[in-house]
């Protein structure tokens, strides 16, 4: 067999590790997916429960009735949300993980075969260029991982958490468009919602967007946070038309 054959062979090897392990990656990440989209309509199909419940303790208005139970609800579709949000994209990081090492280990594992293969001595420089690339992938991933699980857990977990309703006053809400640096990048898009802080100003409060559009109007709202020692997740905000809080 001829080097150029060897090669080629050893070429399409690599291509077929590199192709097996993101089409892998894929296949969890479907799953995944799926998987959360069966929660969610529990989670669901639970909120709808409570809130039936909840609006039969206001007859005469009909309004829901902000229970423990109903803020438990909303708040455990907030926190499972942000949790599979932050799992995707470290599944996301996975893929691109996995294929940039197996990438770097693949170039390592030919240049080795090569090397034997001609009966060559090995170039120690090149083994090297492969190997350290790798070592920085991996603890990028790991870092840039604990990072993202710091971020994701940053509330309070449902049935560990006090549910707090607080009376605000909105004056009024905006959206700000952060620019990118790299024009080859997204913006990326906030939302704010400003209401009285009593004293002639305006408290700025970030929200999710499912939030931001729950305010259709000025006046008073009711803010709901989720706290469990300095922990504090604001996770909804309920007009009063249509909500009210428990006595």
């Amino acid at each position: 067999m001829s080097d150029r054959v060897k090669n080629i062979l050893i070429g399409f090897l690599g291509v077929l590790v590199l192709v097996g392990m993101f089409l892998l990656c894929v296949r969890i990440m479907q799953n995944s997916e799926k998987n959360y989209r069966g929660h969610y309509d529990e989670l669901q199909a639970e909120r709808t429960r409570v809130i039936g419940e909840a609006r039969k303790l206001d007859p005469e208005e009909g309004k829901i009735v902000l229970t423990n139970d109903v803020l438990k609800a909303d708040y455990q579709i907030f926190y499972d949300g942000r949790q599979e949000g932050a799992s995707t994209f470290g599944k996301i990081l996975l893929v691109f993980t996995f294929v940039a090492a197996g990438f770097c280990v693949v170039s390592a594992v030919s240049m080795i075969l090569r090397a034997r293969l001609r009966n060559e001595p090995l170039n120690i420089l090149r083994l090297v260029l492969c190997i350290v690339p790798l070592i920085f992938i991996v603890g990028f991933y790991f870092v840039f991982r604990s990072a993202l699980s710091s971020m994701s857990n940053s509330g309070p977990k449902p049935e560990e958490a006090q549910y707090k309703v607080y009376s605000i006053d909105v004056t009024h809400k905006q959206t700000k468009i952060i620019h990118s640096s790299d024009n080859n990048s997204s913006d990326t898009t906030r939302y704010y919602v400003y209401y009285d802080n009593g004293k002639g100003g305006e408290y700025e409060l970030s929200v999710t967007s499912s939030m931001y559009d729950s305010v259709t109007s000025t006046g008073l709202h009711y803010l709901v946070a989720a706290e469990k020692g300095n922990k504090k997740d604001y996770f909804a905000i309920y007009s009063t038309d249509s909500y009210k809080p428990a006595s």
